[in-house]
């Protein structure tokens, strides 16, 4: 009987260790067990896609979960040997078995506290050191009750039959994981980095027979329908920074201070307020993510009546580093922008309220990640954050403007007429 519970654990293992490894391909785009929605993924300093745990995601240069893979199969190889083969081979699968599991047990170990003090936890690594450390147990009795014990010639067949069993099983719920979970282990061109991809792809090859400038005016641009529409009204007000014309076609960006790809979109956006600023009017806001983003969006918040909102986030941009900005390096950019650097930690202590309160308005907004850009409530597709695509947006909204616009004077007309 125990012989049977080390194969059939081994096997949940193979298939949890396949499981994550697409799971790692993918970049976790579903979450880590595979099964939710991308758009409602945030991007966190927890989790498995905690940069901390990208840190021992790999051992001498291979992958934990092709480890992994490796360990269980070869347990459950030793265990179906020790089934079939005769008494002094199947000694010494048995042994080799008890040598991997005494090595994996404590390896495991130190991954689950490497994994407790980073406070980053990926369930999916958590399951399987369940699994190794329940094959420790198993070995731990057998050792106990005695060691290795020969499966006799009549009990044979049946110990085959129990791990042909098993086995049938285990493929069936490999199969129900790839099909339903990870969907045969690919993903469409249009998901995850595969779009980064394929986009990278015909970047490549296209301008060899078109021209960029043509590439440019054929390039599709659109809105994300999966993002709730965004009530601007909610959000800007007479006395908010803004770059353009007020009152134009309203352009409306989350972005974290601390947020790699943010740092491209800031500069995307103050280039396209310099070109589109006549037609529209862009505003900025700190969407937090990580809670070392609290003290640079703090200090957004304080620089917002002083005329230099939008130069604090372009040196905040300019200077992101692991770990966010502290107290020294904000005090410093104030200086630098003659900002009133007078009682700063405690104007910054005074502003964490506002800025708790509005990650929690972008979060009942639906905004789950940054960067995220609304032109008149409707979010940009990710396909289409670039310069020139904001702008034939902004030209789209601006028409469907001053259509309404004109829908709504001919209405009137009709009825002052009809009164007459």
């Amino acid at each position: 009987m125990l012989n049977r519970l080390v194969f059939f654990f081994a096997i949940v293992g193979m298939i949890l260790a396949i499981h994550l490894w697409i799971q790692k391909e993918r970049d976790f785009d579903q979450g880590c067990w595979g099964v939710g929605e991308t758009a409602e993924l945030v991007t966190t300093s927890s989790g498995c896609r905690s940069a901390e745990l990208a840190k021992i995601s790999k051992f001498f240069g291979i992958s934990i979960a092709a480890w992994g893979y490796g360990f269980y199969f070869f347990v459950a190889a030793m265990a179906f040997a020790q089934m079939v083969l005769s008494s002094h081979v199947a000694r010494v699968c048995h042994t080799a078995s008890e040598i991997a599991v005494a090595f994996a047990f404590p390896y495991t170990c130190y991954l689950l506290y490497y994994q407790v003090a980073a406070k980053a936890f990926c369930p999916l690594c958590i399951v399987s050191a369940l699994l190794v450390a329940t094959l420790f147990a198993i070995h731990v009795v057998k050792y106990w009750r005695g060691g290795f014990v020969m499966t006799s010639a009549d009990q044979r067949a049946h110990e085959v039959g129990y791990a042909a069993g098993m086995s049938f099983g285990a493929i069936s719920v490999l199969v129900a994981v790839l099909v339903f979970v990870n969907h045969l282990g690919t993903r469409g061109f249009d998901e995850g980095s595969n779009a980064e991809k394929f986009t990278s792809m015909v970047g490549r090859s296209l301008p060899r027979f078109i021209e960029a400038a043509k590439l440019q005016e054929m390039k599709p641009v659109g809105f994300n329908v999966n993002v709730p529409t965004l009530r601007t009204e909610d959000w800007i007000t007479s006395t908010t920074p803004s770059l353009g014309t007020p009152g134009k076609v309203n352009v409306v960006a989350f972005l974290d201070p601390n947020c790699p790809s943010c740092k491209g979109e800031f500069a995307m956006l103050e280039s396209a307020a310099k070109r589109y600023g006549g037609q529209a009017a862009f505003y900025i806001f700190s969407r937090v993510l990580w809670d070392y983003s609290l003290l640079p969006s703090e200090a957004l918040e304080v620089a917002r009546p002083s005329g230099k909102y939008f130069d604090l986030w372009r040196v905040q941009m300019e200077r992101q580093r692991p770990g966010g900005l502290d107290l020294a390096a904000i005090e410093k950019a104030f200086n630098e922008l003659h900002l009133n650097t007078a009682n700063l930690d405690q104007r910054l202590a005074a502003a964490r309220p506002a800025v708790k309160a509005q990650r929690e308005r972008a979060i009942a907004a639906g905004i789950d990640g940054t960067p995220t850009i609304f032109i008149d409530g409707l979010a940009v597709d990710d396909l289409s954050r670039d310069e020139r695509s904001l702008g034939k947006l902004i030209e789209r909204a601006d028409l469907a403007r001053t259509r309404r616009a004109e829908i709504t004077l001919a209405s009137a007309t009709a009825k002052h007429t009809g009164s007459n």
